[in-house]
C-alpha cells in the first residue's frame, strides 16, 4: 500500500512540473526562464533596436517584446541600441 501511494505521489509530482514547466522558455541569453507566450507587456514605449540572426533590425515597443517574440516565434533577436531602429 505505501509503495502505491509512492508511485502516486511521485506521478503526480511529475504530471505538475510538466503542466508548470511547459510555458517556458529556453532563453539564449541565459538558463531558462519563465515566460508564458500569452504574457502581457506593459503598454509604456521605451523602445529598442534589436537585429535577428539575419542582421535584419527591428524596432520593439519594449525589451518585454523581444522576449515574447522570442517566445512565441521561436526567432532570437540581440538588442543593438535603446531607441528606434
Amino acid at each position: 500500500m505505501k509503495t502505491l501511494l509512492c508511485l502516486l505521489f511521485i506521478f503526480g509530482v511529475a504530471v505538475l512540473s510538466v503542466v508548470t514547466c511547459a510555458p517556458m522558455c529556453k532563453h539564449p541569453r541565459g538558463p531558462p526562464v519563465a515566460i508564458t507566450c500569452n504574457q502581457l507587456c506593459p503598454d509604456e514605449y521605451h523602445p529598442v533596436c534589436a537585429v535577428d540572426a539575419q542582421g535584419l533590425p527591428k524596432t520593439f515597443a519594449n525589451r518585454c517584446f523581444v522576449d515574447f517574440a522570442y517566445c512565441r516565434e521561436g526567432k532570437y533577436y540581440a538588442i543593438m541600441k535603446d531607441g528606434e531602429c
